[in-house]
């Protein structure tokens, strides 16, 4: 590039508008800054995520079916160990902060009003099971559990 289009200029990278690095070919390079790079690798598909990613401890299958098995009620802390990370990696992408992507996110179940602590606390106190008051509510269990907790501690109505 230095010989046949000038110096680089400050902040600037040498791209390769292919995708491929393989291709040094003039009519292939150009010079770009670090922020359209990785948008031209993202959009080559060459950038490393996920399973791609040298770091990555789990594949997508995992992913899904973590996501399916907490939608369906299994509790974080069981997940984790079973697939061998922590708790936050976990929590991470059942919350759509990692992974996040249209193929592996499910939305996670609606939040129950804290204006409901106290029949949510009154089902469960006339024998209702925390899983039963969830699924009718079409929430996660602990978020029943949750509010059960504070409704009980006074923090919620």
């Amino acid at each position: 590039m230095l010989t046949f289009v000038g110096p680089r200029p400050v902040g600037l990278e040498i791209a390769h508008s292919n995708g491929c690095p393989s291709d040094n070919r003039l009519s292939n390079l150009r010079y770009c800054t670090r922020t359209q790079n990785y948008w031209d690798s993202e959009k080559h598909g060459t950038r490393p995520i996920h399973e791609k990613h040298g770091r990555a401890k789990l594949t997508l299958k995992q992913v899904r079916n973590i996501h399916s098995r907490y939608i369906a009620g299994e509790l974080i802390g069981d997940l984790a160990r079973e697939h061998g990370v922590s708790y936050s990696v976990v929590g991470q992408i059942v919350k759509g902060k990692t992974w996040g992507m249209d193929n592996v996110y499910v939305p996670l179940k609606k939040k129950l009003p804290k204006a409901d602590a106290a029949e949510v606390t009154a089902l469960y106190e006339s024998g209702v099971t925390q899983k039963q008051i969830a699924d009718d509510r079409g929430v996660h269990f602990t978020a029943v559990s949750r509010m059960i907790k504070y409704h009980r501690q006074g923090l919620y109505p």
